[in-house]
């Protein structure tokens, strides 16, 4: 980003209950019981270094050729527009979450559910640009996704004998977005 955008400010806070710990809890079979949850303002930076500047590139056989039919000389090709406004995207993210163990602590069980919320999502506008534009959109920060889903574990950790551990894990996660926002072009948003 441009020097004036360098840094930005990005905020989070975290809080967990270990319920199992408490004296009012008298659950048989439930060895440890955890609660938690955070949540948090982050800042995405995935931008290509220096796009914030005018850049050019040079084409080897691809400028102009003087006096006749000889090859053609190294040329210059202006790279993607720059936008000196580019900034951090910004994405609200909160976690909720339960970890439980089971069975003299040998079975395990996480559960955990995500949303996300991402606005400023800095992304070239395309949907309505002409070919005849030539080259390139400079970046802009417009687009909004939401992002959602869960996770849950379950493992097994055990000894066999005084020497022998093992461990076996498995885990199942689902996923998906909304696209709130991002510039389609008449015919992709049909």
């Amino acid at each position: 980003f441009a020097p004036e955008n360098y840094w930005g400010k990005f905020y989070s806070a975290s809080a967990g209950w270990v319920i199992s710990e408490e004296d009012f809890f008298k659950i048989k079979g439930i060895d440890y019981l955890k609660l938690r949850y955070s949540a948090g303002l982050m800042g995405n930076d995935q931008f290509p270094i220096w796009a914030w500047r005018q850049r050019f590139t040079y084409e080897v056989g691809k400028g102009p050729v003087f006096g006749g039919n000889g090859n053609a000389n190294t040329g210059m090709k202006m790279d993607r527009s720059p936008n000196r406004d580019a900034t951090w995207s910004d994405e609200f993210k909160n976690n909720v979450g339960i970890d439980a163990r089971f069975m003299n602590n040998r079975l395990s069980l996480t559960m955990e559910g995500y949303f996300n919320k991402a606005y400023n999502i800095l992304l070239e506008r395309l949907g309505n640009t002409p070919v005849s534009v030539g080259g390139s959109m400079a970046p802009e920060n417009y687009a909004r996704v939401n992002t959602y889903g869960y996770e849950v574990s379950l493992g097994w950790a055990d000894r066999i004998g005084e020497d022998f551990n093992y461990g076996i894990n498995t885990r199942f996660a689902w996923s998906d977005l909304t696209i709130k926002h991002i510039d389609y072009n008449e015919v992709d948003q049909q």
